[in-house]
């Protein structure tokens, strides 16, 4: 009776068979319809009792969250944040009686979650030679066989006899960067002591966006956060911001991403005109940011993730530095400094076989 009340929660088309449930898929990053908000908190006060009765091994947050238990919609990690991590986040920092109660191995759960979403784990991969052909080919149309959910793999290209590797990544969602940025800005106000060995988990997390560039609005709204707030991962936070703002820019993208991120760090150590914030109001903000997200992310239509890999130019301004130095720019009457040695020690066992008997007689 949870899980079904779960998955109606989540909007999970609550079906065993997964060719219907594929057939079914949500064309929005949330389901367009979502139940009355008073079935949701009777939702979610239900699932923090079994989770404190049952147990860890019973009724645990990863069997919650996982596809047992809410079905398909498990797999896209919106719904997860949305629809329960973040509002049993908000839940436990009320500090009422029925609050659900977090182990710290539930929020290393929640963080090894992002960032699995992030930077999935590599997987053992045996990759066999492709033609430069079939590589070109490949690259052209963006696509690589070897790219399965969103794990990095690479590509081994073999040509005349060089070898040269080609990463392929797959490009993050903005939503599902939307949504961690504001469950770690909820992690962080609500489980202030108990992430206090968890910090470096955190500014990990944080570091892996910034260099895949995404976030949008909500990348500058956490940076706003992380300055106002007085939380020791600030300290952490802020270098890291710093540094990344300083870094050369390779495109025009960048250049803009970069030029607004700075203003916003121009405001580090200065006077700001945003008023002191308790605890309350920012659980009342935080709760407001996660409603509007819900609203947008019902309407937005959702975005297959892609892969990226390295242009055809950018390939053979590789390998160009390989092959300058290959013995395939040689002329056919050059000889190579490897053969000449081996030439000239058979000559000169020669003569010295011929003239060897003479001298030793006289």
């Amino acid at each position: 009776m949870t899980q079904m009340c779960l998955r109606i929660m989540v909007g999970d088309p609550c079906s065993d068979d997964l060719s219907t449930q594929s057939c079914i898929a949500m064309s929005t990053v949330l389901h367009g319809s979502c139940p009355p908000q008073a079935f949701c908190n009777s939702v979610l006060k239900l699932a923090s009792f079994l989770m404190q009765a049952l147990g860890q091994v019973a009724f645990s947050l990863e069997y919650l969250c996982s596809g047992e238990g809410i079905g398909a919609t498990a797999e896209r990690l919106e719904a997860v944040l949305c629809h329960i991590l973040i509002p049993l986040f908000l839940r436990a920092a009320a500090s009422k009686k029925d609050t659900p109660q977090f182990q710290l191995k539930d929020l290393i759960f929640c963080l090894n979650l992002m960032q699995n979403a992030v930077n999935p784990p590599l997987a053992k991969q045996s990759l066999a030679p492709v033609t430069s052909t079939n590589l070109a080919t490949s690259l052209i149309r963006g696509t690589n066989a070897h790219d399965v959910s969103g794990r990095q793999s690479s590509v081994s290209v073999t040509e005349r006899g060089h070898s040269a590797t080609v990463s392929t990544y797959r490009i993050v969602r903005e939503t599902v960067c939307q949504a961690i940025f504001l469950a770690l800005k909820v992690m962080m106000i609500a489980f202030e002591k108990q992430m206090v060995m968890l910090w470096p988990r955190v500014a990990k997390i944080i570091r892996e966006l910034l260099g895949k560039k995404v976030g949008g609005p909500a990348l500058y709204s956490f940076v706003d956060f992380v300055v106002d707030v007085n939380l020791p991962i600030s300290l952490i936070i802020l270098p890291v911001l710093q540094t990344k703002a300083g870094q050369k820019a390779t495109t025009e993208h960048e250049a803009a991403w970069q030029l607004e991120f700075k203003t916003r760090l121009s405001r580090i150590g200065g006077t700001s005109s945003i008023e002191i914030r308790g605890y309350g109001a920012l659980l009342t903000e935080l709760s407001q940011e996660l409603q509007a997200m819900r609203d947008d992310f019902s309407t937005r239509a959702f975005e297959v993730a892609r892969s990226h890999t390295p242009t055809i130019t950018e390939l053979h301004s590789d390998s160009g530095s390989t092959q300058s130095a290959a013995p395939a720019h040689r002329h056919s009457y050059t000889r190579t400094t490897g053969s000449e040695p081996r030439r000239l020690s058979s000559c000169t066992v020669t003569k010295l076989s011929r003239i060897t008997p003479s001298t030793l007689y006289k």
